[in-house]
């Protein structure tokens, strides 16, 4: 069975990009696999990270995963098989190894409209797989 990979940090823009994803997976028949990935903030200030802070966007993650799987359901009509994983650490090496585990069809995502300088200056989710 051909797979589908759809990153997603819940912006608006990568939704479109996972209900494109869907459309597609229901289209040729494929599974969709939901992705998002936890960045562990960096502090700059003597307030530490606490695992409390951590337990609370991973359970924040979780639901809003779940929700879009209910969504991306009723979209395509219980046609395909949707599963998601969530994972810590950085979205491309994340994605990399995601996609080195599940060799999928294709990888679907959505990129926030900024002017290239902005991209080289400040980077990119998007672009980082590419670069890796």
């Amino acid at each position: 069975m051909r797979t589908i990979v759809a990153p997603t940090d819940f912006s608006s823009v990568s939704i479109n990009a996972l209900n494109y994803a869907a459309d597609l997976a229901a289209a040729i028949e494929a599974d969709l696999i939901l992705l998002h990935v936890v960045q562990i903030p960096i502090t700059v200030s003597e307030i530490p990270f606490t695992s409390v802070d951590y337990e609370k966007i991973t359970e924040e993650a979780e639901h809003e995963l779940a929700v879009l799987v209910n969504q991306l359901f009723t979209r395509t009509k219980d046609r395909i098989n949707i599963h998601h994983k969530l994972r810590v650490g950085s979205v491309g090496p994340e994605l990399e190894d995601l996609c080195e585990i599940k060799k999928p069809f294709a990888v679907v995502m959505g990129t926030k409209g900024a002017v290239a300088a902005e991209r080289l200056f400040l980077g990119s989710n998007t672009m980082s797989p590419l670069i890796v």
